[in-house]
């Protein structure tokens, strides 16, 4: 992936003019940075190592006014070029800008001592121990200096061989994620269009290729790509890109927007955050205390909320809380973020986004898991501790996908191979991801449920599956549900009757009087012909109610048949009625509820239900006021 060198350091220490010295490129694009000598807004450069590998450069601005702006550059930055003026040494915002790119997570830091023609060698030594000095301040290694001056040339043919060998040792891991692209500029180009440019954070783009805006969601094709100024077919990860896009007006588009090609990314105003208050902060970090987040090219004002019990966060200490946002802004899994004071003064600490949208404050086992996915090292840890971290439910692949904003295809291969996950449906159509420890407890579940329920409901052949599913499972979808349901089928531990689930062991088994009582029921409806009592009647004929709880198990073994919500008849009749319908059909073609009535001796009641239930059974089809045999009507 190609690299990016950004710059940091105090306002007029010569960031700008040394990448002029090192690119022969002014990034001073702004008449009103000609004018006053000063960067305002972000500049960029590139440069070719030996070898022809591109390095992109960012120069940033040094005013303290001026850090957000430095902030919205550095998000992208593989190395910085920290610079210290040889005649000031150390100031205000090196320190600040130290702390910015160690919070982003910048690995790779050089530190130019500038302007060493203006001072004697002593000067420059006593220069280069305060820059260790403010290294070992915060704990770190104190890193490579290189001493130049951009006025006479002097160490600049060093620095950018020294910049080029660590350009060339930089090791960055294959990227599998959807394109993404924090919008630093958004501009118009005379004749040809919006421009909106950046540094890509991760996948590719092509032309033509259609990106959605964040965090609004509308949608804008690239018309056309360049990478350093020059037009290319496609641009990747680690680059400088500008995209000319149609589909939207440059006043909808601006800094801190995110262009994704992630299908399901959504904006959030809520995140869980690893984070750390700098040694140096000014006091500890109070429950709900405003905040101001940068993240990508974001710049907004929300607060801190601790989700670990405790009341605030000291200096130099690391936590877990979560950051409820005034408006919402694009953010994923591992994306490194800054806190600044809410009045923009000062750098309070920084970390790391672990999760979108929470929906509720996190319990204990929820805050541990959150913990793990802090820790985890492997994609395939994380995603368990993303589903740990979700209650340890189901997860659905698109939210996974969306979370890490990775392709589906970039992680499900891994996840059917590895152990402990279980993916459904099926394998080759995954819809959710669970764990293999949370599908055994749900077994569990299921089996000590229908245990109980089948002694409670003796006479009933087995439970609903979507009803079992709604009792326990209500995470997973119905075909994810059906899957886990034929799969202990298919072990013998339940049987599925149509939609009913049942224990094997389980048999409904009439005693003596319930027998009886079904007998009764089945004369009683085989007596009454094609004109059966209702269920009120049923009541006061039987003298009892109890023949409810039996119906579905006379129904089972076809005795009676279930014409309408509260009318039955018995088998024999409803088999009778659809030997007359049938024969009359076969001769007539048709025939009305009116004929239907007169040909059953019955009332139109009667006549209307069963029609009705041979309408659902296929067996006819209304057609207007008449019915027809519904195997005509494929003929």
């Amino acid at each position: 992936m190609p690299p990016i060198v950004g710059t940091a350091g105090h306002i007029d220490h010569g960031k700008t003019a040394l990448v002029r010295a090192l690119t022969g490129q002014d990034t001073d694009r702004l008449p009103e940075e000609k004018r006053r000598g000063i960067s305002i807004d972000l500049g960029f450069a590139s440069f070719a190592c030996g070898d022809g590998t591109l390095v992109g450069v960012v120069d940033v601005p040094g005013h303290e006014r001026l850090v957000r702006n430095m902030i919205a550059g550095a998000h992208g930055f593989d190395l910085v070029l920290l610079v210290v003026a040889a005649d000031d040494g150390v100031m205000p915002q090196t320190r600040e800008h130290c702390d910015v790119v160690r919070l982003l997570g910048v690995r790779e830091i050089v530190v130019a001592i500038t302007k060493t023609d203006l001072v004697p060698p002593s000067r420059v030594a006593e220069v280069e121990r305060q820059v260790h000095d403010l290294f070992r301040e915060v704990g770190a290694a104190p890193p490579p200096v290189v001493c130049v001056s951009s006025a006479t040339g002097a160490g600049i043919p060093e620095l950018r061989a020294f910049l080029e060998s660590k350009v060339r040792s930089l090791d960055r891991p294959p990227d599998a994620g959807f394109f993404r692209l924090p919008v630093d500029r958004a501009f118009v180009v005379a004749g040809q269009g919006v421009v909106v440019t950046g540094t890509a954070v991760s996948g590719r783009v092509v032309t033509g290729d259609r990106l959605g805006v964040l965090p609004e969601g509308f949608e804008v094709r690239v018309r056309e790509i360049q990478v350093h100024g020059s037009t290319v077919g496609e641009a990747r990860a680690g680059q400088r890109v500008a995209l000319r896009v149609s589909g939207a007006d440059r006043r909808v588009l601006r800094r801190g927007q995110t262009v994704t090609a992630c299908p399901t990314a959504e904006a959030s105003s809520t995140f869980d955050v690893a984070l750390v208050l700098l040694r140096n902060a000014p006091r500890p970090l109070r429950n709900h205390a405003g905040i101001r987040l940068h993240v990508g090219t974001a710049d907004c004002l929300g607060k801190i909320v601790r989700i670990d019990g405790r009341d605030a966060i000291a200096p130099g200490e690391q936590a877990l809380a979560r950051v409820v946002l005034r408006e919402p802004v694009a953010g994923f899994f591992g994306d490194r973020f800054v806190l600044r004071e809410e009045s923009a003064r000062r750098t309070l600490g920084g970390g790391r986004l672990l999760r979108p949208a929470p929906a509720r404050r996190p319990g204990p086992e929820e805050v541990r898991a959150l913990r793990a996915l802090e820790e985890a090292e492997s994609l395939e840890e994380r995603i368990r501790a993303l589903v740990a971290a979700s209650g340890g439910g189901p997860v659905s692949v698109s939210f996974v996908s969306t979370v890490f904003h990775l392709r589906p295809e970039g992680f499900l291969p891994r996840l059917a191979e590895a152990e402990g996950f279980c993916l459904l449906p099926a394998p080759g159509r995954p819809e959710l991801v669970t764990t293999s420890h949370r599908v055994s407890e749900l077994e569990k579940d299921v089996l000590a449920f229908l245990r109980a329920w089948h002694e409670e409901n003796r006479l009933a052949r087995g439970l609903d599956l979507e009803v079992l599913r709604g009792r326990l499972a209500s995470g997973f979808s119905t075909a994810a549900f059906r899957a886990l349901v034929e799969s202990w089928e298919r072990a013998g531990k339940v049987v599925r009757e149509e939609n009913l689930v049942r224990l094997p062991e389980h048999e409904v088994v009439l005693d003596e009087r319930q027998r009886a009582l079904a007998e009764n029921v089945e004369r009683v409806l085989r007596e009454a012909g094609f004109s059966p009592p209702d269920a009120r009647l049923l009541d006061e004929v039987l003298g009892t109610q109890d023949w409810k709880s039996l119906l579905p198990e006379i129904e089972r073994q076809g005795r009676v048949v279930r014409v309408a919500p509260n009318l039955w008849y018995s088998a024999a009749a409803v088999e009778e009625a659809r030997s007359l319908l049938e024969g009359y059909l076969e001769a007539h073609g048709q025939v009305t509820a009116a004929t239907f009535r007169d040909l059953l001796g019955t009332s139109r009641k009667y006549a209307i239900a069963l029609l009705e239930y041979f309408d659902r059974t296929g067996v006819t089809l209304r057609v207007g006021d008449v019915r027809k045999a519904k195997a005509s009507r494929r003929r």
